[in-house]
């Protein structure tokens, strides 16, 4: 438990001695991804260890350069069937966190090494046909979810999200470390 609340300390203290052209790089890099990302006016599709997983969306949050590399943390938030059950529950929807070292897009698809296991990782809009088929059920749950509910729901999203964020840096941003580390 104390390192939850150490990490954001760590995370501050390493900030304060990056330069600001080394911030203003990271910060240019991270918005230069977000315009290059798949459009994600409809779902997205991920590929990682084998899996195949439809997103409701995907950004990028925070970059480091580090030696010949740009570590990137990036946000997944997997689309979930049944959401208005979760909504109601009050069950903690996490978007997947990755640290993604170079990602580049290239022909609308983004791709990258997730550092922890060095496997490829490909970002795309979904297949044709996935978003009519699943969409409607989507928006549908979201929309009968009380205003309670949808705000508790972006709040422990939030809450999930700055947490793993700060795990993430903490891990990846401050050290030398070779992929799958």
């Amino acid at each position: 438990m104390l390192r939850h609340h150490v990490l954001p300390l760590l995370n501050i203290l390493n900030f304060l001695f990056l330069t600001e052209v080394a911030v203003a790089q990271a910060a240019a890099h991270v918005a230069q991804l977000y315009e290059q990302c798949p459009a994600a006016a409809s779902l997205l599709g991920l590929s990682w260890q084998g899996q195949h997983l439809v997103l409701t969306r995907a950004q990028p949050l925070l970059a480091r350069h580090l030696g010949e590399e740009w570590r990137v943390v990036w946000s997944f938030h997997p689309l979930r069937p049944g959401l208005h059950d979760a909504l109601t529950r009050h069950q903690v929807h996490q978007p997947l966190l990755l640290n993604l070292l170079n990602p580049q897009v290239k022909k609308s698809e983004l791709v990258g090494l997730e550092q922890e296991t060095g496997q490829l990782l490909a970002l795309t809009v979904a297949p044709a046909g996935v978003a009519e088929l699943l969409l409607p059920s989507y928006h549908a749950d979201w929309a009968r979810a009380t205003a309670t509910d949808r705000q508790i729901f972006e709040f422990s999203q939030q809450a999930e999200l700055t947490q793993g964020l700060e795990k993430q840096m903490y891990a990846h941003f401050w050290q030398e470390q070779a992929i799958g580390g």
